[in-house]
């Protein structure tokens, strides 16, 4: 206890920072799922088909989208790097995205 009260200041500090991390990441996240939504509702605008089978380039996505070297999901503790395999596993653990896909095959390429 005494040494957590010696040293709160820099104890906090380092978790502060830490979070800031964590809540900018997730926000790169986000905006790379907006930009898959949009052109996946793009894609499907017009298909009226029940099994669809979508392209979506998520490379181009993640060079116009991302505005930091890493990516978070909503509930994860160790955010990883922006990278196509990265941002694929956090979209396809998204409900959010689960739902809007739930009939589709997506191709990520």
């Amino acid at each position: 206890m005494y040494f957590y009260l010696q040293n709160s200041a820099v104890i906090n500090t380092v978790i502060f920072i830490y979070g800031i991390f964590l809540v900018v990441s997730h926000y790169n996240f986000r905006q790379i799922k907006e930009g898959l939504e949009e052109q996946y509702r793009l894609k499907t605008r017009n298909k009226q088909s029940r099994t669809k089978k979508v392209a979506i380039a998520l490379s181009e996505i993640i060079k116009s989208k991302s505005r930091f070297p890493f990516v978070a999901g909503q509930i994860s503790l160790l955010p990883r790097k922006t990278t196509f395999a990265s941002v694929q596993i956090f979209v396809n653990r998204d409900a959010k995205w689960k739902k809007l896909v739930a009939d589709t095959h997506i191709e990520f390429s």
